[in-house]
């Protein structure tokens, strides 16, 4: 019985799993590959993502600083006037210098520029 196990079955035992080894090294290999791969795929289409909402930040930032600063300066010379027309008793303020001559730049380039910016944005965005 044991002479038949030595010269049968050890020898066919061993050439079957002979090629477990390299089988199973190269099934893990092959998913971590592919692991790996999708990892990379993922990164990139969230590199690119990003990319394209920073050149946005950086194409629409000065719009709406620009805007903000607009809009703030509307509000208080809109107050100014209505105060001063309805007699809200508000009180507000003048601003003091250099800030009262700031406001009417302000202002006067938030109307003056507000046609140009779909020109200077549509520029931005074709480059």
């Amino acid at each position: 019985m044991l002479t038949f196990l030595l010269t049968t079955v050890a020898p066919w035992l061993f050439k079957t799993l002979a090629g477990a080894p390299s089988a199973i090294s190269n099934y893990l290999t092959n998913k971590q590959n592919t692991q790996l791969a999708q990892t990379q795929a993922e990164l990139s289409a969230i590199t690119a993502t990003n990319q394209a909402k920073a050149q946005w930040l950086i194409a629409i930032g000065p719009m709406i600083v620009a805007c903000t600063a607009g809009e703030l300066v509307v509000i208080y010379f809109g107050s100014i006037i209505l105060d001063s027309m309805f007699h809200f008793g508000w009180q507000i303020a003048k601003l003091p210098a250099p800030w009262d001559g700031y406001a009417w730049v302000i202002l006067g380039s938030f109307f003056f520029t507000s046609p140009v910016m779909a020109l200077v944005s549509k520029n931005v965005a074709t480059r």
